[in-house]
């Protein structure tokens, strides 16, 4: 399971490094993304169900709740992005920006955990 779901975030993070230079490459590697976490949700069914635990509905809280933390909303239009403020109060921060920028003004403020190791809320604008 842990491999499977190292192997996406590997070939997400590659595929968008390539997109500049080659939209094939970018879409192979995005298909090999997909099928790895397919694998995983695969795979983690299959430990809930040996767990007798039964995965969330669609419609569940839990789930809306993963979805409300989701970084490719419909409503920006685009992937979120990991970007650093160039300027302004935030300069020097990291923050989640909208790929569509300046058309999908989108953006995320990365919440750091606190001494608790929790985050506070959600700090969500789409400007």
């Amino acid at each position: 399971m842990t491999q499977a779901a190292r192997s996406g975030k590997v070939n997400i993070v590659e595929g968008s490094a390539r997109a500049s230079t080659s939209k094939e490459t970018e879409m192979k590697l995005t298909d090999v993304a997909r099928a790895s976490l397919a694998e995983l949700h695969s795979d983690y069914e299959d430990w809930l169900l040996r767990k007798d635990l039964v995965p969330w509905r669609k419609d569940s809280p839990q789930v809306q709740a993963v979805y409300a933390m989701r970084l490719d909303k419909p409503e920006y239009g685009k992937y979120m992005k990991r970007r650093t403020a160039k300027s302004g109060s935030n300069a020097g921060h990291d923050f989640w920006g909208c790929t569509g920028y300046p058309d999908c003004k989108g953006v995320r403020k990365i919440e750091r955990p606190d001494s608790t190791g929790t985050t506070g809320g959600d700090t969500n604008t789409n400007h």
